[in-house]
């Protein structure tokens, strides 16, 4: 985020219920499958919520390819601490065709260090961890 949107800021840990964790595509960047989300009743994603400006948002859906279709951006609510609900915006992922799609250690380990720095909790983190293994 501190690459794609200077100045954006982290507002901390935060959980999505109604999804599951996913790789239903392919990055030549890391060499493996990416992270995305599905729907699943009985299931959540925990992640970081961001403060992020139009201007951030631009550069986001220039970044995921959202006018190619390669990823759409919609809101959501999420949960963050205390039980407070707040709207933000996530990106869906287009499923590639053979997929899903292992992610690499490096990829896992990136995963892994943002969610300790930003919160995240350790039962989450220790899931990650297990995706590298």
């Amino acid at each position: 985020m501190a690459a794609r949107c200077p100045g954006s800021a982290p507002l901390g840990a935060a959980v999505l219920g109604g999804h599951r964790l996913v790789f239903p595509c392919r990055c030549t960047e890391w060499r493996g499958g990416v992270a995305g989300l599905a729907p699943d009743a009985k299931s959540f994603v925990e992640g970081v919520l961001w403060s992020v400006s139009d201007g951030h948002l631009a550069a986001l859906d220039d970044y995921e390819g959202v006018d190619e279709g390669e990823y759409r951006r919609d809101r959501i609510a999420v949960a963050q601490g205390g039980g407070k609900t707040v709207e933000a915006w996530t990106y869906y992922a287009k499923a590639e065709s053979g997929g899903p799609f292992r992610p690499t250690a490096d990829y896992v380990a990136t995963m892994v260090t943002g969610a300790r720095e930003h919160g995240v909790s350790v039962p989450w983190v220790d899931m990650l961890a297990a995706l590298a293994r």
